[in-house]
């Protein structure tokens, strides 16, 4: 039954996308008790989704009929929590903090598995897709930090640390902001908050079933989105820096929110050496995320308290969406097979999921 009702919803939402967007609406509010910074659908059929504030409460929540409801909420860190994703088989969610921790968590238990490591706040968390065993963070200290869940939790430390140096001759960091597995999980792109350089490391110099802390890590290249077009101007580049990057394994493609409230696209990562499609319209800050959905769509928050959607071959301003208030809106997810395809998190305190209006 549930392999069906994703079918059903899957030929909806193919064929009413690309046409049906002006109808988005926001369809349902999730009250947090601060604000959010994050949203995330689980896996393969997205009956659940998962958020969390700046209070650092998690909040679990039910998807069914076209509707979702607040089944759960637990105190998982005592600082805000700026990242959460789900285990690659969905059975633990994971979680990254202002305390300077990463967690893995038994839902079902709410028991976590500390990851002690970073000197700073830990601003993204995720899954390999090599192996459910392996979990990266990455923080505001310049490191990245790759974890074997197969280690015993009194021994668990780092399996690898990425310093994301200044350069080869200096020590100090710059700090990371976001990262992405790309290649099958077997190179990590990261972003940073000082500069709007992207840099690419390569994961398969590594041997053995368990990583090895002293493989020596090669940067396999560094771009800069803004250096590789045209017609950049060098007047209007504001701010330094990135706030996200996100990769969509279908279409081999990497979507990175910058600071000079621009959006880079990256239509095919085998060829770097194009430049990317930049979108602008959407206001940012270190909070305000992109994702792609599906036909050539680009989504994001903005600190006007939009949604922002792009349609990546036109290159054009977005269409906005508002919910009716002013303040930021942030992390945003869209999900292919949910009946409510797409959330935003806010910081007015809520999580929005959306849908079309003309759809019944």
């Amino acid at each position: 039954m549930e392999l069906q009702i994703q079918k059903i919803y899957n030929e909806r939402y193919k064929s009413t996308v690309c046409n049906l967007i002006p109808s988005l609406f926001p369809k349902v509010t999730i009250p947090t008790s601060a604000p959010s910074y994050c949203v995330k659908y689980t896996h393969n059929l997205p009956t659940t989704a998962a958020a969390a504030d700046e209070s650092g409460l998690v909040y679990i929540i039910g998807i069914t009929m076209g509707d979702c409801a607040l089944t759960e909420t637990f105190q998982a860190h005592h600082n805000s929590i700026f990242d959460i994703n789900w285990t690659l088989d969905n059975s633990k969610l994971l979680t990254a903090s202002g305390d300077h921790t990463g967690a893995v968590w038994d839902i079902e238990m709410q028991v976590p598995l500390v990851l002690a490591g970073h000197k700073g706040t830990v601003k993204c968390i995720k899954n390999s897709p090599l192996s459910s065993n392996l979990v990266c963070t990455a923080s505001r200290d310049g490191l990245i930090n790759l974890w074997d869940l197969r280690v015993p939790s009194e021994e668990l430390q780092p399996a690898l640390s990425i310093a994301n140096k200044v350069n080869s001759r200096k020590k100090l960091t710059r700090g990371l902001t976001g990262f992405e597995f790309v290649n099958s999980g077997l190179v990590i792109v990261s972003a940073e908050s000082s500069v709007s350089s992207l840099r690419f490391w390569d994961l398969r110099k590594l041997e053995g079933s368990v990583v090895k802390s002293k493989s020596k890590l090669v940067c396999l290249a560094e771009i800069d989105p803004r250096n590789q077009l045209e017609n950049f101007s060098r007047s209007a580049e504001g701010s330094h820096g990135n706030s996200w990057v996100y990769f969509q394994e279908q279409t081999n493609s990497l979507v990175v929110s910058s600071l000079n409230n621009c959006v880079y696209v990256y239509q095919n990562l085998n060829n770097l050496e194009k430049e990317p499609v930049c979108l602008g319209g959407a206001n940012s800050n270190f909070y305000v995320r992109s994702c792609m959905g599906p036909s050539g769509l680009v989504a994001s928050g903005s600190t006007e308290g939009d949604l922002c959607i792009w349609e990546v071959d036109s290159a054009s301003f977005p269409q906005k969406f508002s919910y009716g208030v002013s303040s930021d809106m942030n992390a945003v997810d869209w999900s292919e097979g949910s009946e409510l395809f797409l959330a935003t998190s806010n910081d007015n305190n809520s999580v929005v999921f959306w849908d079309f209006a003309d759809v019944v």
